[in-house]
């Protein structure tokens, strides 16, 4: 009879395995089940004469934070649409905002305009004490776009901004790069260089051109620097000849007329300027 055994001269139900433990041998007609404590890593929320550990979900492998952790009652959860290869600064916005000849006094105007949305006064002191002068616009425009609703008059801009994005990303196309090619990459940019076991784990958890995006993020990150300066002073020696060509492109997309239009726009919009500069999208 299924899901009992002979217990000396009577038929017994097979052991149930509680939550946190996992069947290890099955009961047969002639023994009980054994049960098993999850190790580490594993899982189970069921009580079941069957059913084994399970393995916890791996947030780090499909590129997302974890929101809780695993225990060896539940599996871990992760965090929905939050993963590892989100960039806190994009390419596009770092060439809007390193654009030469920015108008006087372009933090404070910055500042002034932001701070009329759901930003504090104290979420932007923070930036100014945290950042220098050249990143504070960086990371005071990335909190306005998470705690703020755009309103009519920067949604453009923010459109446009994910129209340069895209085009990044058709730029580098589908590179086929090997961990050699991507270390040579790494080793040719200048001063403090992404460790190894960051490459590593990038390689891992992006896909496609999000991987070189994501090292050249963390590389600016280590380094405080201004990566379309570094796209000028690769050694184009040590790469191939696709990743030459693709790098090349990129960087004259990011410092051409596209992006001088996008530079336009935002300053009329912060300074409420309705003359209308030339379309990103005729550009791209």
């Amino acid at each position: 009879m299924d899901g009992f055994f002979l217990d000396i001269e009577f038929c017994s139900p097979h052991k149930e395995c509680q939550p946190g433990y996992g069947v290890l041998q099955q009961g047969t007609p002639d023994s009980d089940t054994i049960c098993g404590e999850c190790p580490k890593g594993m899982f189970s929320n069921l009580t079941s004469s069957t059913a084994s550990c399970q393995k916890q979900t791996n947030c780090k492998m499909l590129g997302r934070k974890v929101l809780y952790k695993g225990s060896s009652t539940r599996d871990a959860v992760c965090k929905e649409g939050s993963t590892l290869c989100e960039i806190d600064v994009t390419l596009c916005e770092e060439a809007l905002f390193r654009f030469p000849a920015p108008p006087e006094n372009w933090i404070m105007t910055l500042i002034e305009r932001f701070s009329s949305t759901s930003l504090t006064f104290k979420q932007i002191n923070k930036i100014q004490e945290t950042y220098n002068a050249e990143e504070q616009p960086f990371y005071l425009f990335k909190l306005y776009k998470s705690q703020s609703k755009a309103d009519d008059s920067f949604t453009p801009l923010i459109k446009d901004l994910k129209v340069c994005e895209r085009r990044v990303f058709n730029l580098l196309g589908p590179l086929n790069l090997t961990s050699k090619n991507i270390m040579a990459l790494m080793q040719s940019l200048p001063r403090k260089h992404v460790k190894p076991e960051d490459i590593e784990k990038t390689l891992k958890t992006c896909e496609g051109p999000k991987q070189l995006i994501k090292l050249l993020s963390l590389w600016r990150n280590k380094n405080k620097g201004n990566t379309l300066e570094v796209l000028k002073q690769l050694k184009m020696g040590q790469l191939t000849k696709v990743l030459r060509k693709r790098m090349k492109k990129l960087g004259e997309f990011l410092t051409g007329d596209a992006m001088y239009s996008l530079y336009q726009k935002i300053i009329l919009e912060i300074n409420g300027n309705q003359t209308q500069p030339v379309k990103l999208e005729t550009l791209l």
